[in-house]
């Protein structure tokens, strides 16, 4: 297991700022530092953990999308 996570579970990783990066992981479950990403400031997300708090990971996907994606098409959020 990398980082604490079961591979056998469902999860995403999403890219974050250094800040919210480090306020995750201190949270615990269901965040982990994925494998070979993780160092890079992307943050692991377990789907299917009961602690899940669907609409934050709602605003950690747009976050991680915007801090990836062009430009013009993370714009397009707003």
């Amino acid at each position: 297991m990398a980082g604490g996570h079961d591979p056998s579970r469902p999860s995403v990783s999403l890219k974050t700022t250094r800040e919210d990066h480090q306020a995750l992981l201190a949270q615990g479950e269901p965040y982990f530092l994925p494998a070979y990403v993780g160092s890079k400031g992307w943050i692991g997300v377990e789907l299917v953990h009961p602690a899940l708090d669907w609409t934050e990971l709602e605003e950690l996907v747009k976050d991680s999308y915007r801090l990836i994606a062009p430009k013009k098409l993370a714009a397009c959020l707003d």
